[in-house]
């Protein structure tokens, strides 16, 4: 029996090549391989809290600016009605440009109330410039005219003459006799009517 067994040879075990093992038992080890495990997901930074929002301190209301007392008011300039007497406001009219003579003169008599200037007789001037208002009242009253007359212009040949009853008593007129050369008509006649109004009897 011993022999028999001797006899027979154990089979050969086949020799497993590189590809059987890739078929069978590497395969099979492979297959034990552990899942490839996907990277944990990155956690997001917890959220800041939202920082607790500043106090601003409430504005104070401007202040309002202090109110400085108001300036005294400088002198006043005299006023064009401040009232003159007759020889100031003769001298006055005096200082019209081209100015000869200015008189105060009453209708009703032919009387000078007061005169400046020199150069020219006013007894005279006077006298017929009362002549010349009497006669224009004269012809106003045959035409039945309420007006009244505002002023008189004479002109010369070298100077202008005007004469204005004053407002308050048309009986009485300012007189003035101006150089044409170096006067200004309508001057004369605004600064006439000035002093007509500003002259106290």
């Amino acid at each position: 029996m011993g022999k028999a067994l001797r006899g027979k040879a154990a089979p050969p075990v086949p020799e497993e090549s590189d590809d059987d093992y890739k078929g069978s038992w590497g395969a099979k080890l492979d297959s034990f391989a552990p899942p490839e495990i996907p990277p944990a997901p990155a956690k997001a930074p917890p959220a800041a809290k939202p920082a607790a929002a500043e106090k601003v301190p409430a504005a104070k209301p401007a202040e309002a600016p202090a109110v400085k007392p108001a300036a005294a008011p400088a002198a006043a300039a005299p006023a064009s009605t401040e009232r003159m007497t007759i020889q100031e406001s003769l001298d006055s009219l005096m200082s019209l440009q081209g100015a000869l003579c200015a008189a105060l003169v009453d209708s009703g008599s032919g009387m000078i109330l007061g005169q400046s200037g020199s150069g020219i007789n006013m007894d005279i001037a006077a006298a017929g410039a009362t002549e010349a208002v009497r006669a224009k009242l004269a012809t106003m009253n045959s035409l039945g005219l309420t007006d009244t007359i505002d002023d008189m212009i004479i002109t010369l040949s070298s100077q202008y003459h005007v004469v204005r009853p004053l407002t308050r008593d048309p009986k009485v007129f300012l007189y003035v006799i101006v150089d044409k050369a170096q006067s200004n008509l309508a001057m004369a006649r605004y600064k006439v009517t000035e002093y007509d109004g500003r002259l106290v009897m």
